[in-house]
């Protein structure tokens, strides 16, 4: 806990391990080997080989020899398990199982750690295990199809394309003679259809299979309840028409569009229709391109993103079109526009839509009324619905409006934070290479920093900056007091704002007893903070000297 580096790590940081391990691996491509070290920077082992990837319970270690078709899988203790062949590696659940792939050579090999032994070689490049590690399914060469049941140790042979797994393990899909065919794991035949396509609900208890005609033309959709014991051979409902269908998160609400009359319909669980929905972009077949918000309580229906100008259009379970918002959602277009649905802790909700290509922000109610529009894209708003931060990359400002829409404040940055547990907005000047802070009323307090504001620590204590003109990362006290410089950076090289932070590993560890660096070099360092930042805060003045 005194500031000074406990370690560097050899090699390109690659993961950490599972569980609770606390591990590190590092992969050196120098030595063609793996390193394994724990969180205080001691190298624990080393492995030959790259490494491949980690056992579910963090135990076993599997490592690559490049273009030889060699696999090695150790304990941490650095004993040699097993000598396997092939060029990529998977763990079975429960850790008892290790699949191989050859893609020279289109060879799968399943081996058992156990022994370990060479349980099966399958002239196949496509393995798959069950959720619950029992049933292997091998896809071999002549159209042959081989459920292997690992705590049985049977074999089940079929002829046909190997679909998947049903919800729940209970049984396996198969696709044989332009028919689908489900079995249970005892062989019995549960369903057969002539049908193309399938697709199963989020929580498996739906299955929507298209019948086709001679000529493989989708003539009608038929929808099957998994949730029974017995799957029923009749289906739930069918519609006698070309139709996709998108299912809600909690499987309690279908979307069915049919093509030909370019009209989609609401259905519950149960297959009554509950409502049509009526757009005005029948011809784009939205109902191809609709989903569920994830509380499955609204729909949406967007372009994906075609290179034109599109709208969002929101509706309600009653099919009623409560919003017309401009731009299409971000997971069809994540590039030019940005969409967000918030919801306050009083259970208001609001529309908030960003486009990079116009550089500006819009707020709606979920009547669609516009309620405020803002100068850049979003990167935060607050959870009592009071403030918005946008930052505007053509103008290289940020700003503060509240929900009306009224500035409140603007700043010389790109790249600012509403930090909400401590009611403050941090700004960043790259000229002076200082983070100053305001209240949520625009106005400025007596804290500044130097280098740019990453975070709190988790506990509140501690704020954490970079300096990115000399790549170092200091550690201060809540009065600004400088406790700890670290060499490298904690602030990710991305030339776009992105909301709330986006995906960043960099800075404190969760449970704040290390801080994540990373140097020009590629190398990343973690830092010891064991004690918490105590040590560090009763030597501030010598750091600062």
């Amino acid at each position: 806990s005194t500031g000074e580096q406990v370690a560097e790590l050899v090699g390109s940081f690659f993961s950490f391990s599972p569980g609770r391990q606390k591990k590190m691996i590092t992969n050196d491509r120098v030595e063609t080997r793996t390193r394994l070290y724990d969180l205080e920077g001691r190298e624990i082992q080393s492995f030959a080989g790259t490494f491949s990837g980690f056992s579910e319970d963090g135990q076993k270690i599997a490592t690559l020899f490049g273009s030889s078709g060699q696999v090695r899988v150790y304990n941490l203790a650095g004993d040699e398990i097993a000598d396997l062949e092939g060029e990529r590696t998977e763990f079975g659940p429960e850790n008892k199982y290790v699949s191989t792939i050859n893609y020279s050579e289109q060879v799968s090999r399943l081996y058992s750690l156990e022994s370990p032994n060479l349980l099966s070689q399958f002239e196949s490049s496509n393995i798959e295990v069950s959720k619950n590690g029992q049933k292997i399914a091998i896809a071999e060469k002549g159209n042959v199809v081989r459920i292997h049941d690992t705590s049985k140790r049977q074999t089940l042979k079929k002829t046909g394309e190997f679909i998947g797994f049903l919800p729940n393990d209970r049984g396996f899909m198969i696709r044989a003679d332009e028919q689908i065919h489900l079995y249970d794991f005892a062989d019995n035949l549960l369903l057969k259809k002539a049908g193309g396509f399938v697709e199963f609900s989020p929580q498996g208890t739906r299955l929507a299979m298209s019948i086709q005609d001679a000529e493989s033309r989708v003539e009608a959709i038929e929808i099957y309840d998994l949730s029974r014991a017995n799957i029923p051979e009749q289906p739930l409902f069918r519609l006698d028409e070309p139709t996709a269908v998108t299912f809600s998160p909690d499987d309690q609400w279908m979307l069915l569009s049919l093509y030909e009359k370019e009209q989609t319909y609401l259905y519950d669980a149960s297959g009554n229709k509950v409502a049509q929905i009526e757009h005005d972009h029948a011809e784009q077949q939205l109902a191809a391109r609709a989903t569920f918000s994830a509380d499955s309580q609204h729909i949406f229906f967007s372009d994906r993103g075609n290179g034109r100008t599109s709208d969002t259009l929101v509706f309600d379970l009653s099919g009623t079109q409560i919003a017309k918002v401009s731009g299409p959602l971000v997971r069809f277009a994540p590039i030019s526009s940005i969409y967000y649905f918030a919801q306050n802790d009083s259970g208001e909700s609001a529309l908030i839509t960003s486009s990079l290509e116009e550089d500006n922000s819009w707020l709606y109610d979920l009547s669609g009324r516009r309620l405020a529009t803002f100068s850049g894209v979003l990167i935060s708003y607050s959870s009592d619905f009071q403030r918005v931060l946008t930052s505007s990359r053509r103008e290289n400002r940020a700003r503060l409006y509240d929900f009306s829409g009224k500035e409140i404040r603007s700043f010389n940055d790109t790249f600012p934070q509403l930090v909400e547990d401590k009611q403050i907005v941090a700004a960043y000047e790259q000229t002076a290479d200082q983070s100053y802070f305001y209240d949520l009323s625009g106005n400025k307090t007596d804290l500044t920093i130097q280098g740019r504001f990453k975070e709190y620590s988790p506990d509140g204590q501690y704020l954490l900056t970079t300096s990115e003109s000399e790549e170092i990362s200091r550690i201060y006290d809540t009065e600004c007091s400088l406790l700890a410089e670290f060499p490298g950076s904690t602030i990710p090289r991305s030339s776009v704002p992105s909301f709330n932070g986006g995906d960043d590993p960099l800075g404190f560890t969760p449970d704040g007893t290390h801080l994540l660096t990373k140097t020009e070099d590629g190398y990343f360092h973690l830092w010891p903070l064991d004690n918490g930042l105590d040590s560090l805060l009763a030597r501030g003045c010598d750091w600062v000297r």
